[in-house]
Parts: structure tokens; C-alpha cells; sequence
């Protein structure tokens, strides 16, 4: 079975979409332990430094929100902004326009392009998540959780 631990190297810096923080979080999926090996063994440890967007913080909300999840929301809150060596992006022109190129490219949905071009912009070397159509991107190297989950 391959674990994160194999696939990234140490000291890679990795950008992380939406969805592993939900399986961290909420749990319940078949790939709650590949997202825990990546928030315990990854980042919390500092073998890997990593980034994620104001988008993933938006998209994590509404869920919590739709539940009446107070609870919820300020544990992602909490995870999201106050993480030792997790770093919250804001998007800017450079990430926007980046973004803007990746979508026409690709036909990515605009948040995941986005998603994409903030980790380029912070010169991360991997993109993890668990959406199969980012696989397209060449620009980065691609884990989705599944690969591992299922090896």
C-alpha cells in the first residue's frame, strides 16, 4: 500500500484543495486515513510545509453553515487559520489571471483553477486533492487522495 509519506518528498511544499480538510474534519469517508496521514504525519510534523486558499475556507464554511454548525465552522476556522505550517492564501491579480489561463486550458472549474494557480504562485510542487478532472494539469504534480487511498 503507498502512503503520502512515499509519494511526497520531505520538505516539498504542497497545496492542499477543499476536500482533504473535509475528510480530516468530518471523517466518515474511505479516505479519512490518507487525509489524516497527510494534516498528522505531513504538516503537523513540518516534514511538509503547506498552502491552501481563501477558497477552500469558503467552500468548508457553507457546509457547516447549512447544518447550523457553529461548532464546526470555528473548528475549520481554527484548522484554516491558526495551523503551524499551513499557510492561508489570499487571491490577487497574478493568482486571478493565472487562474483565468488554467481554466480556458484545461475547462477547469473556475474555484479549482484558482485552487491550482495559488499553488503555483506559492511554488509548491504538489496539488492534493480528490478531483480527478485537476489530474489534467502538467504545470504540477497532481495526488488525488483516491490513488492512495485505494494502492
Amino acid at each position: 500500500m503507498t502512503t503520502l509519506r512515499e509519494v511526497l518528498p520531505p520538505g516539498a511544499v504542497i497545496a492542499i484543495d477543499t476536500s482533504p480538510f473535509i475528510y480530516s474534519i468530518e471523517g466518515g469517508s474511505a479516505f479519512d486515513a490518507v487525509a489524516v496521514e497527510l494534516f498528522e504525519h505531513c504538516i503537523a510534523t513540518a516534514r511538509n510545509p503547506a498552502v491552501t486558499t481563501v477558497i477552500t475556507l469558503a467552500e468548508v464554511l457553507v457546509g457547516a453553515f447549512q447544518v447550523g454548525r457553529d461548532d464546526l465552522a470555528a473548528e475549520y476556522r481554527d484548522l484554516l487559520q491558526r495551523s503551524a505550517n499551513l499557510e492561508l492564501l489570499d487571491l490577487n491579480p497574478v493568482i486571478a489571471e493565472r487562474g483565468a489561463e488554467l481554466r480556458a486550458r484545461y475547462s477547469l472549474r473556475l474555484p479549482d483553477a484558482l485552487q491550482v494557480a495559488a499553488a503555483l504562485f506559492a511554488r509548491a510542487g504538489y496539488f492534493v486533492t480528490n478531483d480527478d478532472q485537476t489530474r489534467r494539469v502538467s504545470e504540477i504534480t497532481v495526488i488525488v487522495l483516491a490513488d492512495i487511498a485505494t494502492s
